[in-house]
Formats: structure tokens, sequence, C-alpha cells
């Protein structure tokens, strides 16, 4: 046969041969005795759907949520590990973000995550960070979505999984538009396009299920566009020079949810204070830090007093600014870098340091470090 020849011409040029107790070959739609020639032929042993290839499950049907299972198994191992080492909420940031969703660009390319899947995923990340993985003690104090945007929008930086994971996806889009040379580009001609353009297929209930999903994610991609020449425009501008990649970043940025520009939130990450000290204050401006009025309304129960003047009783704002000891530091600090006004509340200072301290300056990034390490050692 055909696969045999080729399979032996192979071997021959290459010296390597496929070893038949290791190999399975998978049919579909082939009768029974046509199969059975096709095992004596090759010496195969027969498989079946679904198994996995390259890491990724394959089968004939839509992937249920129970198969996304490895997915979850192996991104709950990397939390496990770390969880156990001393990071800071810094440290742990960059953590999920460099290399446990990197983790996930292999699937998010291939497939559309179920939303119950995607909200495992954010629960892992979540835990992490604040100190809920294998059943710690931590308490959540700001919600999930407050991390997934950009630090210029009160964000902390975090990729959304599933605008992410639609970012990806739309590669496939773009290069049946834009038509670099590739194999799949002529099945999908031959098989899925049958004469028309990416924007104007129709969809059909006999579809592949990984067809119909692209198909899906068109049809929102061209909702959010308008048309299809803005959404033909956008993908021209999201291909990179030379015009064989596309710009995923650029395609997130579209597929995200946005949020307003929060200028104050800027001081906060222009300064030499490390990257902690910055998520320690943004946190403080949301009023979400561990002080005990705080864990009185989570249910704990301790004597309320500040542990600082051990007189009145703690609270986010009298700990950073009305507590007699804190006072005396502000004082102290602030005169050390040439400022007299007397704190009033973070978020007036931020604003404050914002409009009155802006620049790249020596002077002016210290006396913004100085401010991040009293509210983070406070």
């Amino acid at each position: 046969m055909a696969v045999v020849q080729c399979l032996h011409s192979f071997a021959m040029c290459s010296g390597l041969h496929a070893n038949p107790g290791k190999t399975q070959i998978y049919m579909g739609g082939v009768a029974a005795d046509v199969r059975q020639l096709i095992l004596d032929a090759t010496r195969f042993s027969p498989g079946a759907l679904p198994f996995s290839y390259l890491g990724l499950p394959l089968t004939g049907n839509r992937l249920k949520v129970d198969q996304y299972q490895t997915l979850i198994d192996r991104f709950a191992r990397k939390i496990h590990h770390w969880s156990a080492s001393f990071l800071s909420h810094a440290g742990k940031l960059r953590l999920i973000d460099s290399v446990l969703y990197s983790n996930l660009v292999y699937w998010c390319s291939v497939f559309r995550l179920p939303i119950q899947i995607v909200h495992k995923l954010e629960a892992c990340s979540r835990n992490l960070y604040w100190g809920m993985a294998d059943n710690g003690g931590g308490i959540p104090w700001m919600q999930w979505a407050c991390f997934t945007r950009p630090r210029d929008e009160d964000g902390a930086g975090i990729k959304e999984i599933l605008s992410w994971n639609k970012a990806l996806l739309l590669k496939w889009v773009w290069e049946i538009f834009a038509r670099p040379p590739s194999l799949w580009l002529n099945w999908v001609e031959a098989y899925c396009l049958n004469g028309y353009s990416i924007w104007t297929v129709p969809s059909k209930l006999t579809d592949p299920w990984v067809w119909s999903e692209v198909l899906k994610l068109r049809d929102e991609f061209l909702l959010k566009s308008g048309n299809i020449a803005a959404a033909c425009s956008r993908l021209v501008d999201w291909t990179a020079s030379g015009g064989v990649k596309f710009r995923v970043g650029e395609a997130y940025n579209f597929f995200r949810t946005h949020g307003s520009c929060v200028r104050r939130l800027r001081v906060l990450w222009e300064s030499f204070a490390p990257p902690k000290y910055g998520i320690v204050g943004r946190q403080a401006s949301y009023a979400k830090l561990a002080t005990i009025d705080n864990l009185h309304k989570r249910g704990f129960q301790f004597v309320n007093r500040c542990f600082l003047c051990k007189g009145a009783a703690e609270s986010h704002s009298h700990l950073l600014f009305q507590c007699s000891f804190m006072q005396h530091l502000w004082r102290t600090m602030m005169l050390w870098v040439g400022v007299t006004r007397r704190p009033r509340n973070i978020r007036h200072e931020l604003e404050w340091l914002y409009s009155h301290r802006k620049g790249k300056g020596l002077p002016l990034r210290v006396e913004r470090a100085v401010f991040m390490a009293i509210i983070y050692h406070g």
C-alpha cells in the first residue's frame, strides 16, 4: 500500500524504522475487511480515540470538561511546588504571569477553554497569590478581577485567561486572512471554505467542532470590530513586519476588559522602591490591608488595639496616618527628603505626588520611594 511504501522509503533514507510494538494506527469509517488488511500490512496495533499526542488530547468530538483535567493537574502541580516557597506578592505575580500562564499558551492556541476551566485556573492563581494553596490560611483581600488589568488601569498586569485564549485562537483567522503558505491552509480552503472567504463562509451543523469554534470566534471578532472592513484593517495592523507573524499582544488588548486610567497609581511603579512596595501600596489604596478592623469583618476575634501606639483601635487610616508613632515617622522621613507637608490619606497623597512630584529625576524618585517604604513597613 502507498502508506506502507512511504514508511519504507523514509526508513531506507533516514535509518529510522517504525516499531510495530510501539506504533498504533487510527482509522475511522473503514470497513472491517479493509481494516484487517491495513493491520496485516503495517503490523501496527489498532488505536482508539481519544488519545494524547504531543501533550494534547485528540478526539473526533468536542472535548468534555473532564478531558481538560490534564491541564488543571499540570497547573496545580506547579502551584504546589511554588506554594512552599517564601515569595513576596510581587514575586508571586511575576511567577503567575511569566511561568504559570506561559504553560497555557500551547492549550490556548489550539482549544477554546470552557469557562469552568478558566475559573479553575484563575482560582489556582488566586490561591497561590493569597497563600490559600494547599489549604493555606491566606485571605483573598481583593477580587482577582482587580489584578487582570494593566497597571495604568488600576490593575497588576496579569492577563485575563479568557481574553488571552481568544487572542491566541484568533491567529487561525489571521492565517486564513493573510494566507501564508501552509498545508493546513490548503486543507481549510478545500474542505471548509468551499470558495467562500473567512468572513462570509456560513457555519453548518456538520462542521468539525474545532472549525465551528473558529467561526464562533470570527463572528465575535466581527461583532466587536463593527464590520468586515474594520476587522480586515485590524488584522493588517496586527501583522508584524514581513507579513509572517501575528501580534498576539495587540489582539489581547482588543479582547480584554478595559478600565479607566488611574493616574495616581503611576507613582507606585515610578520610583526606586522594589515592586513589592507598589503591590502593598496599591492594596493600601483600597483599604484592604490586614488591619484588625478588617480581620474583624472576616470573623476573627482580636483585641482591637494599635500595636504601635498601644492606644487607639487599629484601623486602616489610624495605622498609616493617625497613629502617633506613624506621624513621627512621617515627619522624620518627609523632612529627610525636603517635604514639610503632613500626609492625610493614601489616595490624597498619591494624587499629590503625581501632580506635584512628576518626573524621573533622582530626588523625585527617591521621595516616591521613601513614601512607598513607609506604607510598606507601616
